[in-house]
C-alpha cells in the first residue's frame, strides 16, 4: 500500500497547528476554571465586620433555644468560622477572631461540670478607644432573636460588674458590663455576653 505524498507545505501547515491547539486548549481550561480569589482570607484579615457580628449574635441565640446543648458545628455555622474542640473541660470548643475595629471576640463552649457544653460565653476585648457591643446595640439583637428586652439587674456587690438579662424560653441570656454604669447607661459596652441552656425543653 502506497503512503499518501508528502510535501514541505503540508509538514509545514502541521508544524504551525500545533502551537495553536495548544493555545486553545489553554484558553478554554482558563474558562473552564476560573482564577479563585483568596476572598476568606482577605476577610479574616480585615476582621468581623458590625453587622456580620450582630448577625452572628442573633443566628446564636435563635439556634440555642432549639437545643438541650451547644454543638461545635451548629455554633461553628451559625459563626462562619471554624471552632477548635477539646475533649476536655471545662471549656470544650472555641475560637478567638479579630473585629474590624481592631478588638477581640472569643467564642467558648463551657460545661458546668461535665459534656456536652450549656453555656456559650462570648467574650470581647476591645481596642483602645473602640466599643465593639454595646448594651443599646444588642437590644434589636435579641428583638430580631426572639427574646425579652434585657433588663439592668445590677452589681450583686460592690465593686462588681452589673448585668443585664433577657429570655428566650428556657434560655437565660445575660451581659456583663463595668459596674460603674447604671440602668440609664444604655452606651455601655458589654465585656461578656452568656447563652445558658436552663432545665428540659
Amino acid at each position: 500500500m502506497k503512503a499518501p505524498p508528502s510535501s514541505p507545505v503540508t509538514w509545514l501547515s502541521l508544524l504551525l497547528g500545533v502551537p495553536l491547539l495548544l493555545v486553545g486548549c489553554r484558553h478554554a481550561e482558563a474558562i473552564a476554571t476560573p482564577p479563585s480569589t483568596p476572598l476568606p482570607q482577605a476577610q479574616a484579615m480585615a476582621g468581623m465586620s458590625r453587622p456580620e457580628l450582630l448577625g452572628a449574635l442573633t443566628k446564636m441565640i435563635r439556634g440555642a433555644q432549639h437545643v438541650r446543648h451547644f454543638s461545635a458545628d451548629e455554633v461553628a455555622a451559625q459563626l462562619g468560622h471554624p471552632l477548635q474542640s477539646n475533649a476536655e473541660g471545662p471549656v470544650y470548643f472555641g475560637t478567638e477572631l479579630a473585629l474590624a475595629d481592631g478588638s477581640k471576640f472569643m467564642v467558648l463552649g463551657v460545661g458546668a461540670i461535665s459534656p456536652p457544653a450549656n453555656r456559650l460565653d462570648l467574650e470581647f476585648e476591645p481596642a483602645p478607644g473602640q466599643c465593639p457591643l454595646s448594651v443599646a446595640a444588642l437590644q434589636p439583637v435579641l428583638a430580631d432573636a426572639g427574646a425579652t428586652p434585657a433588663q439592668w439587674q445590677g452589681p450583686i456587690r460592690f465593686g462588681s460588674v452589673a448585668e443585664w438579662d433577657s429570655r428566650a424560653g428556657s434560655l437565660l441570656i445575660t451581659a456583663t458590663v463595668d459596674g460603674k454604669y447604671g440602668a440609664a447607661d444604655t452606651d455601655a459596652c458589654i465585656q461578656r455576653i452568656s447563652l445558658q441552656i436552663l432545665g428540659e425543653h
